[in-house]
């Protein structure tokens, strides 16, 4: 899955006061603050680039102008900018041009400039600090045509006017989750939500892990866009507050990551995709062991702009999301490491189609009391160095990690280790009936069927159903039996949630009949093709009873007796009931 570039956080206001001696006739030197701000963001990705602008004010106050007021003030000054990065440091003087700007009869007021800091690119994890320092002030006093110069001194100040912190990368997680979203006009709809956040396995005790960089995508349903279409709603902008549980060994903390959508237009009809970034601020554990970051209910903040251009500004719209039960949040684990070292040598023994063997050395150093064995949601301790992880998905790679434990429970760095699982091969024994609508004519089945659980829950089967005999009767009182041949056929579908669905198209032939004790042979080819589709709650470990209605097309090849045989055989309204039991190995 891509995403788009995290980008720079959004700006925070930060602002400096550096105080200036300034020297004016008749009242002598008064201190003049002058006021440095700008919008830099707290955060920044490596690759992206800070650019912002320096505000400078010179604020006057009623007593620095006196009772012989000025008809205007101005002036000119120079920043004197240093940014430090972790590459190096880059300096820059920037000249201020303070305009002429009329003094009120009364009161205070400032006069002021902004300029354009140097573009700043991220190329490198750590901290980029911006100092700027105000310098060389001086002020043009004018009053009736005459006026003078004032050459003021800085004091000394604080300049570090703002820091963007750029985390190490890490290893991208993802994870989606169904929500539903409490839309107006329209309800809840459940939508899917994507986050993407870069995250790194481990964290020591006590460092600050981050910014993590959040990446967003909602997924809008067609209801919903013809609900903002029937407003008038053309572009969507917003914002969000997602909602991570944090699970520590010291309990459980409510965090937010501020998420900014791109603006994204609305189609007249069907779905659409919106994409936003942001960032989780800083975390820092202070205790040793395993850190979930689980997610949790969050609020979307619309701001559905009309169609039509509007003087007026969109209005803020909160939307709940909260998570559809039964499906995992758990977005990320961090290893805080405690002082035992990690397991040796971790080693995959062998592998089942739903398991995983696996064993390891114990650490040298201090004495290890236990294991923690976690791949996913599952997490078990252990004493012994090697651990059976059950309820894998077959056929899929999966990541599993063990850390050691101390006698209080600490935790060391993981040792991790990837084992696929196999496809799980069931043969199962079947047994049930079809009952044929068209000749009210029941008919035995059995057979076998050969199933593969692969990836993502994935179903294959070989069927094989064994030669039968329908018994019926034609016109009510003529005594028929019909030899029915099934072809061999697969199956294909998908395990989900419980529930098996498949479909298999089993070819049907019919050689022959037996009319009042009397055979009579049919062409070998006389049959037709049935396509069965099968929903219905199914345990592969134990097999179940499958059920499912079909549809018999007409027979062909049956020679001057196909229409004899269509009237009591071909027709909808079919069903099928089978049992599915494991088969003796």
């Amino acid at each position: 899955m891509v995403f788009a570039a995290i980008g720079p956080a959004a700006a925070e206001p930060v602002s400096l006061t550096q105080n200036h001696r300034c020297a004016f006739p008749l009242i002598g030197e008064r201190t003049v603050p002058v006021i440095v701000s700008g919008d830099i963001p707290a955060y920044a990705a490596i690759g992206d680039t800070v650019e912002t602008y320096v505000g400078v004010g010179v604020r006057f106050t009623e007593e620095d102008l006196g009772f012989h007021r000025p008809d205007t003030i101005g002036g000119t000054a120079r920043l004197e900018v240093t940014i430090d990065k972790p590459d190096g440091d880059h300096v820059v003087t920037l000249p201020v041009d303070l305009a002429d700007r009329d003094v009120p009869q009364s009161g205070g007021f400032t006069i002021h400039d902004s300029v354009r800091l140097p573009a700043v690119t991220v190329t490198a994890p750590g901290e980029i600090r911006f100092h700027v320092r105000s310098a060389d002030l001086v002020l043009r006093v004018r009053k009736g045509g005459e006026g003078y110069d004032s050459a003021c001194t800085a004091e000394p100040a604080d300049t570090l006017l703002g820091t963007v912190r750029a985390p190490t990368p890490a290893a991208p997680v993802t994870r989606t989750l169904d929500h539903d979203c409490a839309l107006p006009l329209i309800g809840n709809q459940r939508l899917a939500i994507t986050v993407a956040v870069e995250i790194p396995d481990t964290a020591p005790r006590g460092e600050p892990i981050g910014p993590l960089p959040f990446t967003v995508r909602v997924e809008f349903t067609e209801q919903a866009t013809q609900a903002f279409r029937l407003i008038g709603a053309g572009w969507f902008r917003g914002t969000a507050d997602m909602a991570v549980d944090i699970q520590t060994p010291a309990g459980v903390r409510r965090t937010t990551a501020a998420i900014r959508f791109v603006e994204t237009a609305i189609p007249e009809s069907g779905r659409f995709t919106v994409e936003g970034t942001g960032w989780h601020p800083p975390v820092t554990f202070t205790d040793a062991g395993v850190n979930r970051f689980v997610l949790a209910d969050s609020t979307i903040h619309m701001r559905l702009r009309s169609v039509n251009p509007s003087p007026d500004p969109p209005e803020t719209v909160p939307v709940t999301c909260r998570i559809v039960p039964g499906q995992d949040p758990l977005l990320a684990e961090v290893v805080t490491p405690g002082e035992v070292g990690p397991p040796v040598d971790l080693t995959v023994v062998a592998t089942t189609h739903d398991s995983v063997h696996l064993a390891w050395k114990p650490p040298a150093g201090p004495e290890v009391a236990g294991y923690r064995v976690s791949t996913g949601d599952q997490v078990s301790d252990v004493e012994d160095t090697e651990a059976i992880v059950r309820g894998l998905a077959p056929d899929t790679d999966h990541t599993i990690r063990v850390v050691s434990l101390d006698a209080a429970g600490n935790a060391s760095e993981p040792a991790q280790i990837t084992a696929r699982t196999r496809k799980a091969e069931i043969a199962y024994t079947l047994s049930g009936e079809t009952t044929i609508k068209a000749s009210r004519a029941t008919v035995p089945l059995t057979g076998r069927v050969d199933a593969t659980l692969g990836a993502a829950d994935t179903y294959t089967a070989d069927v094989t159903l064994d030669p039968t005999t329908a018994r019926l009767t034609v016109l009510g009182v003529l005594p028929v039996e019909a030899n029915v041949v099934f072809m061999p056929a697969t199956s294909a579908g998908g395990l989900a949630d419980g529930t098996l669905t498949t479909r298999t198209s089993v070819g049907v032939t019919v050689p022959g009949l037996t009319v009042l004790g009397f055979p009579i042979a049919l062409h070998p080819a006389c049959g037709t093709i049935v396509d069965l589709a099968v929903s219905a709650p199914f345990d592969p470990a134990a097999g179940g009873v499958l059920t499912g209605g079909y549809t018999l097309p007409p027979l062909t090849g049956c020679g001057r007796l196909t229409d004899l045989v269509n009237h009591f055989a071909a027709g909808p309204g079919n069903t099928v009931s089978v049992t599915l039991s494991p088969a003796a190995s």
